[in-house]
């Protein structure tokens, strides 16, 4: 290079914190620490129509992250919405929109793409997906469910995904749900609960042994599922699928989400 040997860095000619970890290391272009304390911006694959919320619809957004850069998300309409986007908060990001019975979204964390931010090969390196949420009233979620699925055109069920393994939120109970090569959804209860007004934390890590780890609050739950295996090379994205049941749940908050490959590269 100019003014130094092959192989090296001349630091004299380099501007102050140019290098920055997302530009040495690849594992950190695929890591995202967001607190949702930014305004995100929302739209339509255009990149400046409003987003609409008929059944089926696909809307944008990018949020600001504290690590990460930018967090790009999707969202598919389920039902029909009249708040049309996630609203922001002094603590979160409410996603629970308009709050209708068989209403609601699933979101796409990193995009629905092969190619997203969040987009991992199973197989390859060990990856992780943690979400820390708050819900006011769990007699409301008909689903309330994050973790990994396969990159998939969207579709109006979450037992329609062909491959996914998830902690689903469903009326209070905690429930591990798994399905593979479009067989039936696999329910375990894990026994705990998820109280009014509570806050938790759930996260899915996927090994390069290609086996799924199940976490609430940070610890393994009171009953796990452990043997579930995914196909080789399928490629996966975090999700969150939100339907709501007949009691409106008040406000569904994202505290935190946490992404990338294990182990967490948090500063």
């Amino acid at each position: 290079m100019p003014g130094g040997r092959a192989g090296f860095v001349n630091t004299a000619a380099v501007q102050d914190r140019s290098l920055t970890p997302p530009k040495l290391s690849t594992e950190m272009r695929k890591y995202s620490f967001c607190t949702f304390q930014g305004q995100g911006a929302y739209n339509k694959a255009d990149g400046f129509s409003a987003p609409t919320g008929v059944a089926g619809d696909l809307n944008y957004g990018i949020i600001p992250c504290d690590i990460g850069g930018v967090l790009p998300i999707e969202w598919h309409v389920k039902g029909t919405q009249g708040l049309l986007a996630p609203t922001h908060s002094l603590t979160g990001l409410d996603i629970s929109l308009d709050q209708t019975d068989n209403d609601g979204a699933e979101y796409y964390f990193g995009g629905n793409t092969t190619r997203g931010k969040h987009a991992f090969t199973i197989g390859g390196p060990a990856f992780f997906g943690r979400l820390k949420f708050k819900i006011a009233d769990v007699s409301g979620t008909d689903d309330c469910a994050f973790g990994f699925a396969k990159v998939q055109t969207a579709t109006a069920n979450f037992d329609d995904h062909t491959d996914g393994a998830v902690l689903n939120v469903i009326l209070g109970d905690i429930k591990i749900e798994t399905m593979l090569n479009n067989a039936a959804t696999g329910t375990v209860d894990t026994t705990q609960d998820w109280a009014d007004a509570a806050t938790h934390t759930l996260e899915v890590q996927v090994g390069q042994d290609r086996y799924t780890r199940f976490l609430i609050d940070d610890a393994f739950p009171t009953v796990n599922k452990t043997n579930f295996l995914w196909d080789v090379d399928d490629v996966v994205i975090p999700i969150l699928f939100f339907l709501q049941a007949t009691t409106t749940p008040g406000i569904v908050e994202l505290l935190e989400f946490e992404c990338g490959y294990l182990p967490r590269r948090r500063a």
